[in-house]
């Protein structure tokens, strides 16, 4: 499958403009990556069982608001 000129051109300009942030804030981007990173390498044991499933959900919500989940339905949590 080939794909067209349209959506090659969009994957480069998006590829293109995330350069351009990164190389606009390399350093708060290499800040932040190492907060977010040291509690992984300061930990001995990171616990996140279920974390797969939230994602999943996550995923499979966007395809269904999206319509691209046929015969899925997103409902607003009962109170």
């Amino acid at each position: 499958m080939q794909p067209n000129d349209a959506s090659l051109s969009q994957h480069q300009l998006a590829l293109s403009a995330a350069l351009d942030f990164l190389q606009k804030h390399f350093g708060r981007m290499l800040i932040l990556s190492f907060v977010l990173l040291f509690p992984c390498v300061w930990h001995p044991h990171i616990q996140a069982g279920d974390l797969g499933s939230h994602v999943y959900n996550a995923w499979l919500a966007q395809l269904a608001e999206q319509g691209n989940a046929p015969g899925v339905y997103v409902r607003p949590a009962m109170e």
